[in-house]
């Protein structure tokens, strides 16, 4: 990702020591394409994307949708690393939709 992403709700900047990007603030509906084009730039780079999510206030379902599906277009060895604080409680949401159980999402909580 040459750029980075904001708005008055978020931010979307990209990892330094790694490929991926971190978020920060809040992410809603309106941040879908500016999310999916940093994390899609990423993958045509590295096997392993990472997803900082540790300063995200608040993750909308259509923003984990997105997550969700950009790691369904990934094809092992592939795979989003999406690393986040417990209080979003994504291991829940994911699994409550039924989407624990991608080979090619990780969920790593901090």
């Amino acid at each position: 990702m040459q750029n980075f992403f904001v708005d008055d709700r978020c931010l979307i900047t990209p990892l330094q020591r790694e490929e991926g990007v971190r978020l920060f603030g809040e992410v809603v509906g309106a941040h879908q394409v500016p999310l999916a084009t940093a994390v899609a730039e990423c993958a045509q780079r590295a096997q392993e994307i990472t997803v900082d999510l540790t300063a995200v206030d608040y993750l909308s379902n259509s923003a984990l949708a997105t997550l969700v599906g950009l790691a369904r277009t990934l094809r092992p060895p592939q795979a989003l690393v999406i690393v986040s604080q417990p209080a979003l409680r994504l291991d829940l949401r994911l699994q409550e939709r039924g989407w624990d159980g991608l080979d090619t999402l990780y969920l790593r909580c901090t």
